[in-house]
């Protein structure tokens, strides 16, 4: 249900003018789950001892998905503002 949110908020930062910079949250967490999660895995550590690292990047994603909607993007001044 988490991602569905996720990629709403991604969606509306993409439409506010942060275009390919809003997929950078959920590619990064991407990157961080598997990069704890299959290694933890492969180790046998049960998943409910790795599941507050997963929830702090879950969260992570969260906020700074909310934090691209609510500002706008630093544009450079050669660059036309976005439509």
């Amino acid at each position: 249900m988490l991602i569905v949110i996720q990629i709403i908020l991604t969606v509306v930062a993409w439409k506010r003018g942060w275009k390919v910079k809003s997929l950078l949250p959920i590619g990064i967490g991407v990157v961080l789950a598997f990069g704890i999660g299959l290694p933890a895995a492969l180790a046998g550590i049960p998943k409910h001892d790795i599941l507050m690292p997963l929830l702090l990047i879950d969260l992570g994603m969260f906020v700074s998905l909310v934090v691209m909607i609510f500002r706008k993007p630093k544009l450079r001044i050669d660059e036309p503002y976005p439509v």
